[in-house]
């Protein structure tokens, strides 16, 4: 980690309203904390409406003086505002940051012209006591010596006034809270080959490797491509092998896992005029495999058109979920190999892992993970937004009866969602329409209705996210991760909090990865020095990005 200095932008100045007693100091402070003083007049502070608005992550941009939005007795001037008190009146201007879940020990502010330093205040929201408490200023005072603990709402912001009495001027220059923010290694993989937007990520052994489909010379390539190092730092650090070309139309999904140091794929080839796309399975013959003849190859049959499959090792065997297409109404398909390594399309057990659809109704967005080695299942079914959790005891259920299904919420508007095994337990990452980036956790493996998902909050508030595929969540050493990207501007963010019980979005730390616009797929996974990394397509410049977070 870096510390990095986040000058965050101003969002609002709020009506201020606090009384005005030069003798009495309000209990429990200390004696540089004290009631704003004038005798003159009352300065009226009402407690702060903590209403999260559109700020979402710690950014790190100047607040200048200029950014406020509401003010009394003041003007900009250039970058700078000034704060003018009128002869026995005051003046103000309150400002309002986001450090979210980041720890800091002061707020800093940079001022300047201040024509009497005793008739100047600097202000704070304290939280813990539920008041607003005051320091006097002092000539060449640059911060207010007040962490996190004192400052921080329970939505994760901190509010700051200055106020100025009776004919004193001050100019507010800037003012910024520094956070301990990661910095991300970012380099690029592919810039040779355009709309590589189909991707998927793993880890073999101790080395990143993905999967994706680029542009050649001949048609479409579906490629490999292999770390040389632990840790990669460029193109160079990668060697990539082929695993199909020439097809004639677009990959639709992919999906990647391993069993040790082999790769594993999924694949969604198609559609095909009127055939719709055909799900793959390939379990490769060594650890770098190298052509389309060195998979073993299955097919897992017809699936509707999706960007996303279900991949997961269960109890050793492999096993694929997916959206199938077939003469009668799309049924969620759950199929795992009858042994570890399967060599065709005989080695397949097949199992329906949702209940029968409605005319006019659908199911997508289809994730598998290994729920202490049982197979757990997320998809939404649509008209309805439902997120539904699918789960058996069973490594290889005989029938559709042997999954319970749940919903995540009772309402409806989710979708889309991953999850991961956390102490035997489904984390769940979701999206609620129209964007809301939510977590949950069942209270067992086995959760009887959304009564039994738990911890259930928004963790990037404010923001609109992009949808599945463009969220994924990881596992840890001290909590969880999440990687996805925001609707407005297209960037890649990631949230992570360092605990396993994350019952609100101040529990997480959010991070801009990389400022560029990106689109298409988006993987995450857990790097050897237990750093996340992802992979990402940006848009300008066109190209395939792999970023790291320094430890």
């Amino acid at each position: 980690m870096r510390m990095l200095s986040c000058l965050l932008t101003a969002i609002t100045v709020l009506l201020l309203s606090c009384s005005l007693n030069p003798q009495r100091q309000l209990p429990g402070q200390s004696a540089r904390v004290q009631p704003l003083e004038s005798g003159a007049g009352r300065l009226e502070l009402p407690w702060p409406d903590d209403d999260h608005g559109a700020v979402s992550v710690a950014m790190q941009l100047a607040m200048l003086g200029k950014d406020s939005l509401l003010l009394r007795s003041g003007w900009a001037q250039g970058n700078d505002f000034i704060i003018s008190a009128d002869p026995g009146l005051p003046a103000w201007v309150m400002y309002r940051f986001h450090p979210g879940a980041s720890t800091f020990d002061s707020v800093h502010f940079e001022l300047a012209d201040v024509t009497d330093p005793q008739k100047l205040w600097i202000g704070y929201a304290d939280y813990p006591a539920g008041r607003w408490a005051f320091v006097p200023y002092t000539a060449g005072m640059n911060q207010l010596a007040v962490g996190w603990q004192q400052m921080r709402s329970p939505d994760g912001n901190v509010y700051l006034a200055i106020a100025a009495f009776d004919d004193a001027q001050a100019r507010v220059l800037r003012s910024w809270i520094e956070v301990d923010l990661p910095q991300w290694e970012i380099h690029t993989v592919d810039n040779l080959h355009p709309e590589s937007q189909v991707f998927a990520m793993t880890r073999l052994a101790d080395r990143a490797a993905f999967i994706y489909e680029r542009d050649g010379t001949l048609g479409y390539e579906f490629v490999m491509g292999r770390a040389d190092v632990a840790r990669p730092a460029s193109a160079a650090d990668w060697t990539f092998h082929d695993i199909d070309t020439g097809y004639p139309n677009r990959l639709q999904a992919l999906a990647m896992d391993s069993v040790g140091s082999v790769p594993v794929l999924a694949a969604m080839y198609g559609p095909d005029g009127m055939i719709p796309p055909e799900v793959y399975y390939a379990h490769g013959m060594n650890a770098f495999p190298n052509g389309i003849g060195e998979w073993h190859w299955s097919s897992m049959g017809y699936g509707h058109t999706d960007r996303n499959l279900g991949l997961a090792i269960i109890d050793g065997r492999p096993a694929v979920a997916f959206v199938e297409t077939g003469s009668a109404e799309d049924q969620v398909i759950y199929r795992r190999a009858t042994k570890p390594i399967p060599l065709g399309d005989a080695d397949w057990q097949e199992v329906v892992a949702g209940v029968e659809l409605a005319s006019g109704e659908f199911y997508a967005n289809v994730s598998l993970t290994s729920l202490g080695d049982r197979p757990a299942l997320l998809y939404t079914q649509y008209p309805d937004y439902q997120l539904l959790y699918a789960y058996s005891p069973l490594a290889m259920p005989p029938d559709t009866a042997d999954f319970s299904l749940s919903l995540v919420e009772s309402t409806l508007n989710q979708t889309a969602g991953n999850c991961l095994d956390l102490s035997g337990k489904p984390a769940v990452a979701f999206l609620e329409y129209p964007g809301v980036l939510r977590y949950t956790i069942g209270s067992t493996a086995e959760p009887n209705g959304p009564g039994d998902f738990l911890q259930r909050h928004t963790v990037d508030a404010g923001v609109r996210v992009e949808g599945d595929p463009s969220v994924r969540i990881i596992r840890t050493p001290a909590g969880l991760g999440i990687a996805y990207r925001h609707q407005s501007d297209q960037t890649v963010h990631y949230a992570w909090t360092d605990s396993t019980a994350p019952a609100a979005g101040t529990d997480w730390k959010v991070a801009t990865v990389d400022p560029a616009p990106s689109s298409g797929s988006l993987s995450l996974i857990l790097m050897p020095d237990n750093m996340p990394g992802i992979l990402y397509h940006t848009i300008v410049p066109d190209e395939l990005r792999f970023a790291q977070m320094l430890p």
